[in-house]
């Protein structure tokens, strides 16, 4: 499947900030299971936009603006083809006994910030045998959080923890998978965050940025997850970045300069399509207009005095 994506996020902020700076992880990333095709990314205010490969081997861009502004778009395009190879659970027939746990793998297996231990994680995985093949754990995982958890939007925030899910027992596909990644790390099993987007071809429903799970077979190398839809990531799965969280694999992270609140606005189409030059995607979304100012305007100054300039987190 060829699925044309587009990603608009629109910053908003109630007074004027002087200064942002800000990354973004919008790109997918070509692998044994996808091919990018093409990829743009245009910012308003126009500003240069650089693009590097993290850590973790995510592309990344980032942008700085530093004259006074009130709101910040962005708009990427991407032309994904998908072909997964992702084996399934019951071809999986390693031992968990089996998997190392040193070298690269060993962050896979470290608790986080957002995917903690503790005794309440150790009793909800008590249930599972861990004599069964490495697939079978997964699959009694998967069940699991599949009987524990219900999909509700704004619930959660960015910050849940895993412990928190378990206690709201319900949430967003951020939260199914942090639930399925402490359960692995408990039970011994290196797994990965993915962030991605996910298809929906019903006209009436929009697509979604999206989250699985990642965790590694020493037949298979890295075998895909997705706690939330209850399958194996497929042709309408989208992959950007993996990481040890969400923290790894944000979609957008900055900062900024100004006594202002800030919203945020997200919006993800995906169409089945052709393959596209990235001059198309160019030529389609142009050049984005958003008004900046070299000197703090005047007419708005007692909505944002310049006396109190603070700096803020991004979402």
């Amino acid at each position: 499947m060829i699925l044309d994506i587009e990603h608009r996020l629109n910053f908003t902020y109630s007074g004027f900030i002087s200064e942002s700076s800000m990354e973004l992880r919008v790109e997918p990333t070509s692998n044994q299971h996808q091919t990018v095709r093409s990829f743009y990314i245009a910012v308003g205010p126009v500003t240069k936009v650089f693009r590097f490969i993290n850590w973790l081997g995510a592309p990344t861009h980032h942008f700085s603006i530093t004259d006074y502004h009130k709101e910040i778009q962005v708009i990427s395009r991407s032309v994904v083809e998908s072909h997964p190879k992702h084996p399934g659970l019951e071809e999986i027939l390693d031992s968990v006994e089996d998997i190392p746990t040193d070298g690269p793998i060993l962050d896979s297996l470290m608790f986080t910030e957002l995917v903690v231990d503790s005794e309440k994680l150790r009793q909800f995985c008590s249930s599972v045998d861990t004599s069964a093949t490495l697939g079978g754990v997964v699959q009694q995982v998967a069940e699991l959080v599949n009987q524990h958890m219900t999909y509700v939007a704004e619930v959660t925030t960015v910050a849940t923890t895993s412990d928190e899910v378990l206690d709201h027992q319900s949430g967003v596909c951020q939260d199914f998978a942090h639930l399925a990644l402490a359960m692995l790390r408990s039970l011994g099993i290196p797994c990965r965050y993915v962030s991605g987007y996910f298809h929906v071809s019903e006209p009436t429903k929009p697509s979604e940025s999206h989250a699985w799970v990642e965790f590694f077979s020493p037949s298979f190398g890295w075998c895909g997850y997705d706690p939330t839809h209850g399958c194996l990531p497929d042709e309408r799965h989208v992959m950007i970045a993996h990481g040890r969280d969400y923290n790894d694999a944000a979609p957008n992270r900055g900062v900024y300069v100004g006594n202002a609140a800030e919203s945020l606005k997200v919006e993800v189409k995906t169409t089945e399509a052709e393959p596209t030059s990235p001059l198309d995607l160019r030529d389609d979304i142009g050049r984005i207009e958003v008004p900046v100012y070299a000197e703090f305007p005047q007419f708005t100054r007692s909505a944002t005095p310049s006396d109190q300039m603070v700096a803020q987190q991004q979402q």
